[in-house]
């Protein structure tokens, strides 16, 4: 560790173990004292920290991989007591913001803080269905519904339902209805035998005017949560590309973007047979099948489900995830475009945690920021991305 590096270190953990409520030495007091008085934005920094100014922010702020090391490093420095462990975590995060080199008060001219740029909001409720006669029926906040010569159609609450049941007419018949989710969006649907399918930003999902008596079938493209009504008489197939999903009465997540290289089928209840290149895999509850689009071989690992589907409710968990997954992600939830600036390369960096998505863009990007990841710059709908240069002193 390079000397600055190591002073820096220093400092945070006397930060941390002064609002941890800890008593300082009179060396570690003088440090402090000679580091505030370095500069106007080092005093402003420490007098935000003892204040709380930022502290709540943390319980959305996670320890991302990048940033991983020094934060153990910090963590075996500040060594918090069991009584004061909330309160050390809080300010272990203060010292990951300082280490990292990302806090600049107006004025201080020492380091620039993420570009603030347009506030972009998150995804909403919205999709447009059509209908197997063709017609278009755009569907966002207002409660409607409606009926077609085959179908009979309630959006409420967010959700939509097709209540056509066995009613249908032979000129329809065998024909096939289109819910087409766009970027920045999110819709949740009933079909017509009970099943509740969630989609994601840029999705799609067919399926037909009437169930058949023998199977139900449905094509996605994009990402799906399905809670699968029962029916052991008709299997629930999904297909994804070149892999089909078939289940009867079951909950699992769907992952199957034709952009992503590598596609997902995390299982959290009941059981699921995936069909690829003539070979069937089965899963129990609890592990994730995953497979290269090119090739469709089929990995199982186990995983928590139970993190799977907090996408729902705009929570992402990230497991070693590259930051050129993670920006094709933010593309389809803030309908923006990632600009790679030159020397930046999307594997470089890999992020383990939580982020909020129900905030504005702006904040997400601070936090994988501050947490070791590029730096962010938005303009209108495109956000630039640029290497991070941490200048220590």
């Amino acid at each position: 560790m390079d000397n600055n590096m190591e002073h820096d270190m220093q400092v945070a953990a006397i930060i941390a173990r002064e609002l941890g409520g800890e008593t300082l030495t009179p060396r570690e007091e003088e440090i402090l004292r000679e580091w505030t008085g370095r500069s106007p934005g080092n005093r402003e920094f420490h007098e935000s920290c003892r204040a709380g100014k930022f502290l709540e922010d943390f319980d959305r702020t996670v320890a991302l991989s990048d940033a991983r090391a020094r934060w153990e490093q910090l963590h075996r420095l500040t060594r918090p007591s069991r009584s004061w462990r909330r309160q050390a975590l809080y300010a272990a995060s203060v010292a990951v913001l300082l280490v990292l080199g990302w806090w600049s008060w107006p004025g201080s001219g020492e380091r620039k803080p993420l570009p603030a740029g347009e506030t972009i909001d998150p995804a909403r409720s919205k999709a447009i269905l059509v209908t197997a006669d063709g017609q278009r029926h755009v569907f966002e906040e207002r409660d409607t519904s409606f009926s077609t010569i085959h179908s009979d159609i309630l959006f409420s609450g967010g959700e939509m339902t097709d209540a056509t049941g066995k009613r249908q007419t032979e000129t329809y018949a065998g024909g096939r209805n289109l819910i087409i989710v766009p970027v920045s969006g999110i819709f949740s649907v009933t079909l017509q035998d009970g099943t509740r399918v969630f989609l994601n930003s840029a999705s799609r999902l067919e399926y037909p005017v009437t169930f058949s008596e023998s199977s139900r079938e449905v094509t996605l493209e994009g990402e799906a949560f399905f809670e699968v009504a029962s029916d052991t008489a008709r299997p629930f197939i999904v297909h994804a590309g070149r892999v089909n999903a078939r289940v009867l009465g079951t909950s699992f997540n769907l992952l199957a973007y034709v952009e992503e290289p590598v596609h997902e089928l995390t299982l959290l209840s009941g059981r699921v047979e995936i069909e690829a290149n003539d070979k069937i895999t089965g899963l129990r509850p609890g592990t994730r099948a995953s497979w290269e689009v090119a090739s469709s071989r089929v990995e199982v690992k186990e995983i928590d489900p139970a993190t799977c589907s907090l996408w729902k409710e705009g929570i992402i968990m990230l497991d070693e995830r590259a930051m050129d997954a993670v920006a094709r992600m933010l593309e389809r939830w803030y309908d923006v475009h990632m600009i790679f600036e030159e020397g930046v390369q999307g594997h470089q960096h890999t992020f383990t945690g939580k982020i909020d998505m129900n905030l504005d863009l702006g904040s997400v990007l601070q936090t994988l920021t501050l947490l070791g990841g590029p730096r962010f710059e938005i303009q209108g709908r495109d956000v630039h991305v640029y290497r991070n240069v941490i200048n220590h002193k």
